[in-house]
């Protein structure tokens, strides 16, 4: 491996000889890269052995999240509150309006 002017020179690295790397993952076919994450900035290099091209990838992410089901179950009791209040303050104006009126409300000098 040799330094290029402003920095590493990847593409002439083999995978074998940097030790940058957290979780390596290497051979012929389909890999599976598992590791457990710590605080910090996370990056994916994805490259051929030999440096050479072109780098053919299909990635796919998971994660687990424990608190997920709170978050969700929180949510969702928010958003049946918000529905509640909805329905409320439309039922609420629509029943006082299509209730009994006072008919003296409808005479002169009634109610204003």
């Amino acid at each position: 491996m040799h330094v290029a002017s402003g920095g590493w020179d990847v593409a002439s690295a083999l995978v074998g000889t940097v030790r940058i790397r957290v979780t390596p993952v290497a051979g012929p076919g389909t890999q599976t890269l598992t590791w457990t994450v710590k605080s910090g900035d996370w990056m994916v290099v994805v490259m051929n052995a030999d440096g050479s091209r072109p780098v053919r990838v299909q990635v796919n992410g998971a994660a687990t999240l424990p608190a997920l089901p709170w978050i969700a179950t929180g949510l969702l009791v928010a958003g049946f509150v918000c529905l509640a209040g909805g329905v409320l303050l439309i039922a609420i104006p629509l029943r006082r309006a299509s209730g009994p009126q006072d008919p003296r409300q409808d005479e002169p000098g009634g109610w204003a």
